[in-house]
């Protein structure tokens, strides 16, 4: 995947870099070099947490669903293993 990620410079040579369509995600370095480091490297934690968010909801909302409903043959929670979200 990737993200527009827009830089910042700031008088003493600090830089700040933000993903537009990932609020908050933001980062910082000492040059524009450096802040582009970061944020790669703030991008992927924050993409895991927004997926457990999404699908904690998800689950939280369809566990009431389907609980006690005819048809359903079965139910249950199964555990998966989620790999890194590449940048590129």
């Amino acid at each position: 995947m990737k993200f527009r990620v827009v830089f910042q410079e700031d008088e003493g040579g600090w830089v700040t870099a933000y993903c537009p369509d990932l609020r908050g995600c933001v980062s910082q370095g000492k040059g524009i070099d450096d802040a582009r480091a970061n944020i790669n490297e703030a991008i992927e934690p924050y993409l895991e947490v927004v997926l457990e968010d999404a699908v904690k909801e998800n689950v939280e909302k369809s566990v009431g669903f389907k609980e006690g409903g005819s048809g359903v043959l079965d139910e249950g929670f199964v555990e998966v293993s989620v790999q890194s979200v590449g940048t590129t």
